[in-house]
């Protein structure tokens, strides 16, 4: 028999909430042995399981009951609330799953702690905000590195230069096909622009970009085509034995313009717009929204790109 029986009930027979709203419940503690106690904890996190390393968000804890002598027989109720997270969003996909859970844990001296985990549901609620929206302000002089810095950075820098002779031969074709290659492509449609403003985007949304060039002579082209992609990207492991595991959720290509002929000299000035899936992106009625942590990753890009016969395509991911 275990010291002390846990149990976790939500005030919501679904365990289900919406980002922003109030977790609530009691847990309770059924002690089976007279033991001694340093502390009652209530914590709650989301983290991440599946093929790729175990990633935790930020734990937040509350102290529900001191120090004391627990005595068999006892039964302890513990009401909790408190305010969900607004992201990351309950996800079950193919190598990435994220969970939100509240533990009640015990601090017994000197042995295993008893402990609880329960799972609830978390489903879109207040949006996010905007990275930018975040971004502090640097403070005067913190651009500036401090001196130990270069005894880490020194060295570092001194080695790579000594190791250029062998590193060049390698890197130099890949550097003279890009050029070569900006270069064709330059010359037939100039400089191409695909201009994109920072967007929080939601199920049944369009994604937004403006594209832009003139080319510099009659130029065919295949198309214009913008493909949309949603990746699960799972890491397990590390150094040398590091593999990345990467599952397609969403795969779409939408045309943009025909195979046909653009006029020397005439401006290609266009707003694409790339309709986001209101339901076919789902796993087990999760959404998969985007999501970075470390080991795991939900991501979504658009690459738009021009497809010219002859030569390679310009193209570019956002």
């Amino acid at each position: 028999m275990s010291k002390c029986d846990i149990t976790i009930e939500f005030d919501r027979s679904d365990s289900t909430y919406r980002g922003g709203d109030t977790v609530s419940g009691t847990a309770r503690v059924l002690v089976n042995k007279n033991m001694t106690s340093r502390g009652i904890k209530l914590s709650h996190f989301w983290k991440t399981h599946g093929r790729g390393n175990t990633n935790t968000g930020e734990v937040q804890e509350e102290i529900l009951a001191q120090d004391a002598q627990l005595v068999a027989g006892e039964t302890f109720s513990f009401p909790f609330s408190f305010e969900s997270e607004k992201e990351p969003i309950t996800y079950r996909g193919n190598y990435i799953n994220i969970d939100h859970y509240v533990k009640i844990q015990v601090d017994v001296p000197w042995a295993r702690d008893p402990k609880l985990e329960a799972e609830y549901i978390l489903l879109p609620g207040v949006p996010p905000r905007l990275e930018s929206d975040l971004e502090e302000e640097p403070e005067e002089g913190s651009q500036s590195m401090p001196w130990y810095a270069w005894l880490i950075v020194g060295p570092v820098i001194l080695a790579l230069v000594m190791c250029l002779p062998v590193i060049l031969p390698f890197y130099l074709p890949f550097y003279i096909y890009g050029k070569l290659k900006a270069k064709a492509i330059a010359k037939r449609l100039g400089e191409v622009e695909l201009e994109t403003a920072e967007q929080v985007l939601s199920p049944g949304g369009s994604w937004k970009t403006r594209l832009r060039f003139t080319p510099k002579r009659d130029v065919r082209i295949n198309g214009i085509r913008a493909r949309l992609k949603v990746h699960e990207v799972a890491i397990s492991g590390s150094g040398t034995n590091q593999t990345t595991h990467t599952h397609a959720i969403h795969d779409e290509t939408i045309t943009i313009e025909p195979e046909g002929v653009l006029g020397i000299g005439k401006p290609y000035d266009q707003e694409i717009e790339v309709p986001l899936p209101e339901t076919r992106v789902f796993n087990n009625g999760t959404t998969a929204y985007s999501f970075h942590s470390g080991s795991n990753n939900i991501n979504w890009s658009t690459e738009i790109r021009i497809d010219l016969p002859g030569i390679p395509d310009w193209k570019e991911e956002e």
